[in-house]
């Protein structure tokens, strides 16, 4: 038997109004996200402009390239939008196309170096990219997992586009980890070409150093909408992509060695490795995606009133008991309880497929919790892989873990009253 206590503030999260969607320039209203946008893309262009004049590349050439980047990007976007009919942001597929058009249009100007200015432009775009992830952190889009530590979105927010089903939840700030991260490994590459080693020393390191943050951060993502491509999203992907192109091209004297570029590249291999080998540790990861986050979510969203759109059809008439399973097999059954006076959330799970342990089970336990923003809760296993959560404030949850207490009645068996969706 576990007692597990969240960290909770009271009231609305203060982090929803110092980190606005929006910014307010004396009579105008900016959306965040651009303002930074805005920002990223002047500091982009003096960097490229800083870097071409300190390395003695032609400045015309340079803004030329870099012309033609911001028109690929819009080709690029377009295309994908008319393709998925939704539109969509992927940085590494933006770095693929760019890295490519760059590097075979300075071929074809003839450029003494293509790869010296096209490694400008693209650490330019990287910080673009690290700072328009400071308005993503601010708009809340790209955002993070449920956490015991980090920040919270509220109603300016949704009315923005945040998911509802998140509002008031605590989540990783992994949009402010990936724009530090980023800066970071932007400043490494443009230190190298400063210090004055040879032409892709400086993009290799920033493809190398970011693709492995990138890597790791993408496990604290929380946006549903991502692709996988089996146990990995496309983010990661695409980054171990990169960083065995890179050394693809050491490999063949193509761009310069450094030995530090294979440790980094086999921290990330052996990672996904494990995940595409292990069924247990794809079973785990399937169970904290975050579409099956935003499922749970639906199935738990009648606890409360912020995500009821999302509730069952019939959410007004809400029997006494509700059986769920979601996509990933895990059976979930939900009801309120009272002990002492207080009301309780009571949630029993297992799988479908296999035989929770102990670990995911307790995980699951706590992200429920989180989803149904309550600050304490009673976890224990009944009988063998069928878990129980009784969710309430912490006096209550204190009172039933007190040895000799009774707990609350537990649920009567599903009877006609029972919903099966």
């Amino acid at each position: 038997m576990h007692v597990i206590v969240e960290p909770r503030t009271q009231g609305p999260c203060p982090w929803a109004n110092r980190i606005p969607p929006t910014l307010s320039l004396w009579s105008w209203s900016i959306p965040s996200f651009h303002a930074f946008g805005a920002l990223g893309l002047v500091a982009a262009i003096f960097l490229a402009m800083g870097l071409s004049h300190r390395l003695g590349l032609s400045t015309g050439a340079e803004l030329f390239l870099a012309g033609l980047a911001a028109f690929t990007f819009w080709v690029h976007s377009l295309t994908v939008k008319l393709l998925t009919q939704r539109e969509t942001f992927i940085y590494l597929r933006h770095v693929l196309v760019l890295t490519a058009t760059l590097l075979l249009s300075g071929m074809v100007l003839g450029l003494h170096s293509p790869l010296a200015y096209t490694e400008v432009i693209m650490l330019a775009v990287g910080l673009l990219q690290a700072t328009g992830r400071i308005g993503c952190f601010m708009a809340g889009c790209c955002h993070g997992r449920p956490h015991s530590w980090g920040i919270c979105y509220g109603d300016a927010h949704v009315a923005a586009g945040f998911p509802a089903y998140l509002k008031q939840v605590r989540l990783f700030p992994v949009q402010a980890v990936e724009a530090l991260w980023g800066l970071l490994c932007v400043a490494a590459g443009s230190g190298l070409l400063l210090a004055g080693y040879p032409a892709g020393s400086g993009l290799s390191s920033y493809l190398m150093l970011y693709g492995t943050g990138r890597f790791f951060l993408e496990f604290y993502r929380g946006d549903a909408a991502r692709a996988y491509m089996g146990p990995l999203s496309e983010a990661q992907g695409l980054s171990l992509l990169f960083m065995l192109g890179v050394l693809l091209g050491e490999s063949t004297r193509a761009i310069p060695f450094f030995s530090w570029h294979a440790l980094a590249f086999a921290c990330p291999a052996a990672v996904g490795g494990i995940l595409a080998l292990s069924p247990s540790h794809r079973q785990t990861a399937r169970l904290f995606r975050p579409a099956h986050v935003r499922e749970l979510a639906a199935r738990l969203s009648w606890f409360g009133a912020e995500t009821a759109e999302e509730a069952p059809s019939d959410g007004a008439n809400q029997p006494a008991i509700v059986l769920t399973a979601t996509g990933s097999g895990i059976r979930i059954s939900t009801e309120v309880l009272v002990h002492v006076g207080t009301p309780i959330s009571y949630i029993a799970f297992s799988s479908q497929d296999h035989c929770l342990s102990q670990r995911d089970a307790l995980k699951l336990a706590r992200l429920c919790l989180r989803l149904i923003k309550q600050p304490a809760a009673l976890f224990f296993e009944g009988r063998p892989g069928i878990f129980h959560v009784l969710a309430g404030d912490v006096a209550a949850v204190s009172s039933m873990a007190t040895p000799n207490r009774p707990l609350p009645s537990t649920p009567a068996p599903p009877d006609s009253r029972a919903k099966h969706p």
